[in-house]
């Protein structure tokens, strides 16, 4: 049997000896169907799993800009991230940034493999074009922004004091200026 008391927002049920109030003494609740929630979810504590089974159960978390921002596919084993159609173990769609290290341990690193026009720069502390690739002219520079050939050098030094070119022969290094 169910009960109301007065002026209580508390459902109660009571057996004929037990009393048992949901929303304090509430445990483990089971869904056997949706739970939809109106108000706010508060998690304080202990762990979320989703599909604890290991079933082929997708997951989806919506924002108000993205259809889907986040994308779990259950049955290929792979994260979304601005897409609903992951290729991959980790598919971005969007720009990513990373504040902190990247490591790559194993696999391989293709910048551009749909051969597309973008260019790739690398900066240092002291050069803000320390290696640059001209997607366009397909022209790499060390030390300038628009090689003006196949590979382009530039040592940035006014001295001249900084080789352009070292080659390591193991046996004798000598400089090319």
């Amino acid at each position: 049997a169910t009960g109301l008391v007065a002026a209580s927002k508390h459902l109660l049920y009571t057996d004929g000896s037990t009393m048992f109030d949901v929303l304090d003494d509430a445990g483990n609740i089971t869904a056997n169907g949706t739970l939809d929630v109106a108000g706010a979810v508060s998690l304080d504590g202990g762990a979320f799993v989703f599909n604890n089974t290991g079933a082929d159960k997708n997951f989806t978390i919506k924002s108000d800009d993205d259809v889907v921002n986040f994308f779990s596919d259950g049955g290929e084993d792979r994260i979304g991230i601005g897409t609903g159609t992951p290729s991959t173990k980790l598919d971005v769609v969007g720009g990513i940034k990373a504040t902190g290290n990247v490591e790559f341990d194993g696999g391989s690193f293709i910048f551009n493999n749909s051969s597309g026009d973008l260019d790739y720069r690398i900066e240092s502390n002291g050069d803000a074009n320390n290696f640059v690739s001209d997607g366009g002219t397909d022209r790499i520079g060390i030390g300038v922004l628009a090689p003006a050939a196949k590979l382009e050098i530039n040592q940035n030094s006014a001295s001249g004091a900084v080789p352009c070119l070292l080659l390591d022969q193991d046996d004798e290094d000598k400089p090319f200026i």
